[in-house]
């Protein structure tokens, strides 16, 4: 009898012993919800990288709208993915459809002042260049300049755990010239841009030539341009 006895307590406190085992493991909560053991990876947060505005700095300018009527020495900025404009006046932000605009123009930091005219000066280009062109160098023929913006999305996988989480904005700077009223988007190829001149081709290849002008950068498109101007008067 008294073994039986000692037997059934070692049972018990051995039941006892696995029901509090059990029970501390119950307390775990194992899922991913909050308060689980399986915690949400924090992953970072997205950022954006680039500017879709012409310049993010706010400029003292002038705009020029269709209706024939002007807002003079403005602090604006242009948004170029927007196609409109931003206006700081006293302290409070408006916006402007660029599509009511026909040019405008601001200094920049350097105290150059810089002008813009509207797509629709420019016939046969089509929607997909619609916004406002730089007037770099006016006259006949004319370069001009077109800011556009590429927006490159996340591709970020969770999965797993690659890929990039920012979004982008990408400045593309795009040339064109507007000879004898036709306007053209300057070629990559050195061959095709020298052959927009027509019967002038030749001469300006001598005189990029001879002044080592690489035609591929600003100063020397204006220096090419300024010479077929001295031709064609």
């Amino acid at each position: 009898m008294k073994y039986f006895s000692i037997v059934f307590i070692i049972i018990c406190t051995c039941k006892v012993g696995i029901c509090q085992v059990r029970q501390q493991a119950g307390k775990l909560n194992v899922n991913t919800a909050a308060g689980g053991i399986v915690e949400t990876k924090q992953l970072p947060v997205s950022e954006v990288s680039g500017t879709m505005y012409l310049d993010e700095e706010w400029y003292l300018g002038n705009i020029y709208l269709k209706n024939q009527s002007a807002l003079n020495d403005v602090r604006l900025r242009y948004d170029i993915e927007k196609n409109q404009f931003e206006l700081n006046q006293e302290s409070q932000v408006r916006v402007l459809k660029g599509v009511f605009v026909s040019h405008f123009e601001y200094k920049d930091a350097q105290g150059q002042w810089k002008h813009y005219d509207s797509h629709v000066s420019f016939p046969g280009l089509g929607q997909i260049n619609e916004g406002f062109f730089e007037r770099i160098v006016d006259g006949n023929p004319g370069l001009f300049l077109k800011s556009e913006i590429e927006v490159i999305k996340p591709n970020y996988l969770a999965a797993l755990d690659v890929g990039e989480r920012s979004t982008k904005y990408v400045k593309n700077e795009i040339f064109y010239l507007l000879i004898n009223g036709t306007t053209s988007a300057l070629p990559k190829k050195r061959k095709e841009f020298y052959a927009l001149f027509g019967d002038y081709t030749e001469r300006i290849k001598e005189f990029a030539k001879a002044n080592n002008i690489n035609v591929k950068q600003r100063e020397g498109l204006v220096q090419v341009i300024r010479f077929a101007q001295s031709m064609l008067k």
